[in-house]
């Protein structure tokens, strides 16, 4: 992947190649269609396929914060609409249980990690699971966050 991205004439070129080689290791697709690879799931992004996938996706529907819509205007996605509503309504119909969306703060961090330091929480702010992340620094921490 490395070799193909830095021998691309151009950036978008080599991505695209460096990409081929895991979506398309056969070398037998022309050009790919985001639209029908994409695989509705709990995750704004897809699941993809397999036990894994089920897996992550129930995970999606249970523990994780996923939230957020891409717009392609202040992001670099395609337009997606993902709101909590439709998450609730997936995860409902596919495993009967509902998203817990304070899973995270409560059995990890919590709102209140001033106990800790020295910790770098990288959240693009393109990222759409950014939410899901610690975005505020904490003042209280020798060093910052």
């Amino acid at each position: 992947m490395c070799n193909r991205l830095q021998s691309a004439s151009r950036p978008a070129d080599g991505l695209c190649q460096a990409v081929a080689l895991y979506y398309n290791a056969s070398e037998t697709v022309e050009c790919f269609d985001i639209y029908q690879e994409y695989i509705y799931c709990a995750d704004p992004t897809g699941c993809g396929l397999g036990f894994d996938a089920t897996a992550w996706d129930y995970q999606a529907c249970t523990e994780i914060n996923l939230e957020g819509s891409t717009s392609g205007t202040v992001d670099m996605f395609p337009v997606l609409p993902f709101t909590s509503q439709m998450r609730d309504e997936y995860c409902y119909k596919t495993y009967k249980v509902l998203p817990r969306r304070d899973y995270l703060d409560v059995q990890y961090w919590g709102a209140d990690i001033s106990s800790s330091s020295n910790i770098v929480f990288s959240n693009g702010n393109l990222d759409p699971w950014a939410p899901g992340g610690i975005l505020k620094k904490n003042p209280d921490s020798p060093v910052g966050q």
